[in-house]
């Protein structure tokens, strides 16, 4: 028969595993309004986060709104007219504000002096886009130096993921989706909340001749040219990509 100090652990092993079930089970019925609001990237230990959802962005001279697909992609913001479309444009955030008296609205302020006002489908749904952005924030001094080194440091393994654009020979857009790169291995979803499926092994990488892009070349798969939404998401894929290719050794921590 166990002790009872031995029961008392047990008992608040349980409970803590309820409470954590509930605290899911609570966030999931916060959301369920529309699963598409808001969503966090399921692949876990990757050095930037991902987000993605629809909101209402005010558009064009007269101010229309108009729901759009965005991807937040560390502190890079963009907007497409749906999943899986091109993104029609892209910016840095300086920062997030919350509109006085306007729990569903939320304000970017970009890097380029742009702000870009949003609705959200609930004020749930605005604080989750609104925490994520400064999560994000948090991360900046975690930079892709510090994160290769205590990927090698911990034995784990080096991941990246991101919304790329695949283009064709022309430089048109074939479709937009989530790629991951574990160490070498390369991934590819419709979305962040789905598993991504293997493509095969990044054997190179090289510039495209299209501005923003890169190709990536694969052990039994044609080549393809990928473009990233930001210069800055580009120069860090390539350095990661030939960091993994230089130290093999990091294979087996995948």
């Amino acid at each position: 028969m166990a002790a009872p100090s031995e029961r008392r652990r047990e008992m608040a092993k349980k409970v803590s595993r309820r409470q954590s079930s509930l605290a899911s089970m609570s966030t999931t019925r916060l959301l369920s309004a529309n699963q598409n609001d808001f969503k966090q990237s399921c692949t876990h230990g990757a050095f930037h986060k991902n987000f993605a959802g629809y909101m209402t962005i005010q558009t064009g001279f007269f101010g229309t709104w108009k729901t759009c697909f965005f991807t937040l992609q560390g502190i890079e913001l963009s907007v497409a007219d749906h999943e899986g479309m091109a993104a029609s444009r892209s910016d840095t955030i300086a920062f997030v504000a919350a509109s006085r008296g306007k729990p569903t609205f939320l304000e970017f302020h970009m890097k380029s002096k742009k702000v870009w006002k949003t609705r959200c489908i609930s004020p749930d749904v605005a604080n989750a886009w609104f925490s994520a952005v400064e999560d994000c924030m948090a991360r900046l001094s975690y930079g892709v130096d510090r994160y290769l080194k205590s990927c090698a440091k911990r034995q784990t393994p080096t991941i990246l993921s991101a919304w790329l654009s695949q283009l064709d020979s022309k430089g048109k857009v074939i479709g937009r989706y989530f790629y991951v790169l574990r160490h070498l291995t390369f991934s590819m979803a419709p979305n962040i909340d789905i598993v991504p499926e293997v493509y095969d092994v990044v054997t190179g990488v090289s510039a495209a001749v299209h501005d923003g892009a890169m190709e990536v070349r694969f052990e039994t798969q044609p080549p393809m040219v990928l473009r990233f939404d930001a210069i800055e998401l580009l120069r860090v894929w390539h350095m990661v990509v030939r960091t993994c290719m230089n130290e093999p050794s990091r294979a087996a921590f995948a």
